[in-house]
């Protein structure tokens, strides 16, 4: 008997498919049996139903007549399996290969199971509707304008014939042609059985036609169940299967449209209007939040809602690359198979899943100098690390330094032989097998780590636990249908596993029942909400464009639809599109909203579905919307923000939070605001320890015995607070080793190079970079460089560094070039070398001076000085190389710059020499200047300088570490930044022993 159609918009069309089914309800007899049956799409609608059930005195069902179409293939007793995903894949890809060879179109060679066959998304369009290989050979026949489409439309109608008919022979059946299966099942009388034995047939939720045709002409066909489908008002796809009736109209609500600046803001709007509906008393599942695809938007819709305390239940998407535990796997096989990098390997020893013990501090250290590879270059790095240790430390310290890093190297050395046999090459095959074994084996527990619930996130376990299931699954199958023949590369298996995983999503469902409903639009369509807001409505997005190229061009699809076959083309793709536009746009209030810019902040347009309206109305682009605090941080900043004004008491829930705010935000101001032209006083917020345990420590440290050197003291004048996160606390940022050749590298180098070169010629220089001393200075910069490549040492990536070495060795021809003649025409010769400021004894020498207070004081001062030079008057000259720029001699009036005389006074006092003062030469720029921030012996400002050194120290025991920069000193980008110092503060002039 042919179908009823009832066509209406949202509410009155629910009302009356409710009306109707629950009349037709009452008649049923009292039996097992029901006089009606009712498919849905969703199950919000079945609660709704179950609601309006009780609501008209309708005792409840034991055995309900409600079915989902999701459960359609239980209800008529479909038996034979489903193929699975990859055995799907690999069959098409297999098939289509072996077809395509005999037709001579050029397919692509292999049979990967991941990458499938473009065939397969055209078999999805045509198995829901039954489509029969003769049928589509037939109807294919209208392109056939061509030799070439004749071979490839061959070509298609044979993969397609065999496909079927291995599956058949296999007792499969492909899961996308359900509905068909369902059509033939109906054809054969099971739909009084499926229902059962109901009269009327109920179907409600379908704004669409499309891939259901065949099943709905089956029940427009059998004569055993009246039916009875709701639709849309707007649509015709639905005519020609039976007389149609037209609901009365009710006026269409206004879509309110609200024009956003980025997703966040969007959300934060939408979260806000729905807590106002929840506080005005409205029904929290009379509230829906829809979007058009359910991967990002439904997710973070769902986490704003409910970090605005609105309880909110959806179905969540998720690839199964994306699930941590899933993510962290793939981490495993790509280190194996790239190489473990800095970032790859600290990821996978700070996760939380693996729990592997060892200091992540230590391998920021050796990225911060080297790149290691490989889990052997890691172990012999951290190796190297228990006998090296900073300047300063004591022998103690170093020991418990070293016994504690030997502990790591041990428990590196255990999680390298899990590591290594991840790598390699094997066949696919191989690789599942390995895969499996991982999973199963589990010697990381990972499935114990998937029962903690981290910060009550019970999503994050549920999706952990179901994906880790997954994926067994996937590799079950995939062993059975896995390549044995050709051998992947620990990448290529990376990236074969990662598109598997990305190419397959998790569907999980929050618990909450009678929660605000965030859904897809289509899982939206006809549902009858009293509120409706529809997010990320933007060109391209709602609707959604079709998908590009394929199989057949958009002409081809036209004229072979035309012809009857069931394919899409762009202008099907868009009328459905509207057609699910008015079907979640028709019930109750509608409130649309749109971003106006991306991530990356480029425009985005509106979409064309909705209406005319204001874009001036575009939300304000501040963060927050401190005027109507929903979350908790909100709430909190607007009291924060109310403290600002002349009010008196200001109303918070969370009054001890606002009370910790506003000591933080005095802290802040007492350290100083970043701004240069602000120098905070001394005092517990900026600088001044207090404690007496720390004060106690810091006098230990840095007592008589401790060695200090000038870049110590460099430091400490510079900003105290460096000093204090540096040397004290031993903090050191997050960070890898750059891909070029660092600047401390290139100096290191530089530096050996011309220490052997000038060590050739303490008694007699050559008069300039010729003849034999051209040649020893090519000798050594050969021996040097081949010595650090070959102890390897981080030079760089090669490409970077063979261009680097280049022009390192055309900078000290050039320097030593330049030099030979100064020096020469001023009769001066280097003396010493590389100098070590060392005592008879290696002992550190001790030099002696006068604090800003006049007190004698004394320092044990190391270093090592680049040069000495002697002038023809037997006086000594200290020379620092600086491969850029030479420092400014300003820096002498307020201690930025020690070093120099530092190093002049020590040679005078514990080396005897006859000091004549010292001096910077830029290796980068021989010659500008000849002599940079030359300072001279006894001469103003050397022993201001010098005074300068030896206050340090007590100011470091007093633990003074003000967060504040010399003044002829600057913020630079490698400094610690505000989140660390909190200011930015710098002295105007002066220097901070001032005082």
């Amino acid at each position: 008997m042919p179908i009823n159609i009832v066509k209406g918009d949202a509410a009155p069309l629910w009302d009356a498919c409710v009306d109707r089914f629950l009349d037709d309800v009452r008649e049923s007899p009292q039996t097992a049996q029901h006089f009606a049956h009712i498919w849905l799409t969703q199950r919000s609608q079945r609660d709704m139903l179950l609601e309006a059930a009780a609501a008209r005195g309708i005792a409840g069902w034991l055995a309900p007549p409600i079915s989902f179409l999701s459960e359609l293939p239980k209800r008529f007793h479909a038996h034979a399996a489903p193929i699975d995903l990859l055995t799907r894949r690999q069959l098409i890809s297999a098939i289509s290969t072996s077809h395509a060879r005999r037709a001579g179109i050029g397919a692509a060679q292999g049979t990967g199971i991941v990458r499938g066959h473009m065939l397969d998304a055209v078999f999805g369009e045509l198995l829901p509707e039954g489509v029969t290989p003769d049928g589509l050979r037939h109807v294919l026949g209208v392109t056939d304008d061509d030799s070439f489409a004749q071979r490839r439309n061959d070509w298609i109608a044979g993969v397609y014939e065999e496909y079927l008919r291995v599956v058949h022979e296999r007792g499969l059946y492909d899961p996308r042609a359900i509905h068909s299966i369902i059509a033939v099942s109906i054809h054969n009388g099971a739909l009084a059985d499926a229902t059962g034995g109901a009269q009327q047939l109920h179907i409600y939720g379908l704004y669409s036609a499309r891939t259901r045709r065949v099943l709905l002409g089956a029940l427009a066909a059998q004569q055993d169940v009246n039916v009875t489908v709701y639709v849309p008002l707007d649509t015709s796809e639905f005519d020609d299967l039976g007389a149609a009736e037209d609901l009365a109209a009710r006026p269409r609500p206004r879509v309110h449209v609200q024009p956003a600046p980025d997703a966040t803001r969007e959300l934060q709007w939408v979260a806000a209007r729905v807590k106002h509906l929840l506080l005005a008393g409205e029904e929290a599942h009379q509230i829906a939040v829809i979007a058009r695809t359910g991967r990002e938007d439904t997710r973070a819709a769902c986490q704003q809602l409910e970090s605005a305390g609105v309880p909110c239940t959806a179905r969540i998407r998720r690839p199964l690359a994306e699930i941590p535990v899933l993510s962290l796997i793939l981490q495993l096989f790509r280190g194996a198979g790239e190489g473990w990098s800095y970032r790859i390997l600290r990821s996978v020893i700070d996760s939380s899943y693996t729990r592997v013990r060892i200091d992540l501090k230590l391998l920021d250290d050796i990225a911060a100098r080297a790149r290691p590879g490989t889990l052997a270059g890691w172990e012999r790095a951290l190796t190297e690390l228990q006998d090296a240790g900073p300047d300063d430390e004591d022998g103690e310290l170093h020991r418990i330094r070293s016994e504690r890093i030997k502990r790591h190297v041990a428990r590196f050395r255990d999680l390298r032989a899990f590591l290594e046999p991840l790598s390699g090459s094997r066949t696919e095959r191989g690789w599942v097998d390995l895969t499996r074994e991982l999973i199963t084996r589990d010697p990381l527990e990972l499935q114990r780590s998937l029962c903690r619930v981290p910060h009550d996130r019970f999503d994050v376990v549920r999706f952990d636990q179901r994906g880790f299931r997954r994926l067994e699954t996937l590799l079950l199958e995939w062993t059975a249908v896995a390549d044995d023949t050709i051998e992947l590369g620990g990448t290529e298996w990376y990236r074969t596993l990662r598109r598997m995983l990305e190419g397959q999503e998790l569907v999980l469902s929050t618990p909450a029942q009678k929660a605000v409903q965030v859904l897809e639009a289509q899982d939206a369509a006809l549902v009858p909400f009293r509120h409706t807001f529809v997010i990320h409505v933007n060109d391209g997005v709602f609707p959604a464009h079709a998908a590009e190229g394929g199989i057949f061009s958009e002409e081809e699809r036209s004229a072979l639809i035309a012809a009857g076959l069931p394919l899409e083309n762009r202008s099907l793709a868009l009328e459905r599109e509207h057609a699910l536009w008015r079907a979640i746009t028709t019930g109750g209030t509608v409130t649309a909203t749109y971003r106006t810019t991306d991530p990356r902040g480029t425009p985005l347009l509106p979409s064309l579905v909705l209406p005319d309206h204001d874009q001036a109305s575009e939300l304000p682009r501040s963060l927050e919307l401190l005027s109507e605090p929903i979350t908790r941080d909100q709430v909190r900043q607007a009291a924060a923000a109310a403290l600002t004004g002349d009010t008196g008491a200001v109303l918070t829930p969370e009054a001890a939070v606002v009370r910790r705010a506003v000591l933080h935000a005095h802290a802040e101001l007492a350290r100083g605001v970043p701004d240069r032209s602000t120098v905070p006083s001394m005092s517990m917020w900026n600088g001044v320890i207090r404690d007496p345990a720390v004060l106690e420590l810091l006098r230990t440290r840095y007592g008589p015995e401790h060695v200090w050197s000038a870049s110590q003291l460099q430091l400490y004048t510079r900003c105290p607070f460096f000093f204090l996160i540096d040397r004290v606390l031993r903090l050191r940022p997050i960070e890898e080793a750059e891909e070029s050749t660092s600047p401390l590298t290139f100096g290191s180098i530089a530096h050996d190079v011309l220490e052997r070169f000038y060590a050739t010629y303490l008694d007699n220089i050559p008069l300039a970079l010729e003849g034999a001393a051209a040649a020893r200075l090519d000798e050594v910069l050969n021996s040097v460089i081949t010595a650090r490549e070959t102890r390897g040492d981080w030079l760089g990536i090669d490409p970077l560094w063979a261009v680097t070495k280049d022009g390192l060795a055309d900078t000290l021809r050039k320097y030593v070039a330049w030099e030979l003649g100064h020096m020469n025409e001023k009769r001066e010769r280097p003396a010493h070398c590389e100098y070590v400021l060392i005592d008879a004894d290696t002992n550190p020498v001790i030099v002696a001076g006068r604090d800003v207070r006049g007190r004698n004081v004394q320092m044990r001062l190391t270093g090592r000085v680049d040069r000495i030079d002697v002038d023809h008057n037997g006086r000594y000259h200290v020379l620092d190389y600086k491969s850029g720029k030479t420092p400014s001699p300003k820096g002498y009036r307020d201690g930025v710059l020690l070093q120099a005389p530092l190093y002049a006074e020590a040679l005078r006092q514990a080396g005897g020499l006859d000091m004549a003062g010292a001096r910077y030469r830029s290796l980068k720029n021989p010659g500008d200047p000849k002599n940079g921030a030359a300072i001279t012996v006894d001469r103003d400002p050397y022993g201001t300088a010098l005074t300068f050194a030896f206050s340090v120290p007590a100011r470091v025991r007093d633990g003074l570490f003000e967060a504040v920069m010399a003044a002829s000193s600057t913020w630079a980008s490698w400094d610690p930044d505000l989140s660390v110092c909190r200011t930015r503060a710098t002295l105007d002039a002066g220097s901070r022993f001032d005082d």
